[in-house]
């Protein structure tokens, strides 16, 4: 499986997956929707999610002319639905982190960026990462799977 999605990588033919389309992930995904992999940017906001389905770009560094032919060609397409999940290769996970006044992290956004329980293999990963989450991980631990 490692060797299938490393040569999946290097032919951009993997499906990436954005969780979060904001100054951060909306930027990401163009990077990797440029580079020829097909990307499914996921968020919680519907109006956002229209905007750029349209071509309509509310980031500064990503203009609306950069984004249209990444929509046109079907290499970007935003949605709100975390089934979208199911059929990619690799998920990036864009939300604000806040650190509470106690200086511990705020995972309100990851909680609220989780998808909803059901089947799918890169869904039950990412149910793995958020235990991490729960649990205290800080990004020293791989996903399994």
């Amino acid at each position: 499986m490692k060797e299938q999605l490393l040569s999946k990588i290097q032919d951009c033919s993997a499906v990436v997956a954005l969780v979060g389309l904001g100054y951060v992930g909306l930027p990401l995904a163009v990077a990797f929707a440029e580079k020829g992999f097909s990307v499914r940017g996921i968020d919680v906001d519907q109006t956002k999610v229209d905007r750029l389905n349209r071509s309509d770009s509310y980031v500064q560094d990503i203009p609306s002319q950069r984004l249209a032919p990444l929509v046109a060609s079907g290499k970007f397409r935003a949605t709100t639905s975390f089934a979208a999940l199911d059929d990619c290769d690799a998920a990036v996970i864009a939300v604000p982190t806040q650190l509470k006044k106690t200086c511990d992290s705020d995972v309100r956004y990851h909680w609220r960026a989780r998808p909803v329980p059901d089947a799918g293999p890169m869904r039950r990963r990412y149910r793995g990462w958020r235990g991490r989450w729960q649990r205290g991980w800080r990004g020293e631990v791989e996903p399994s799977g």
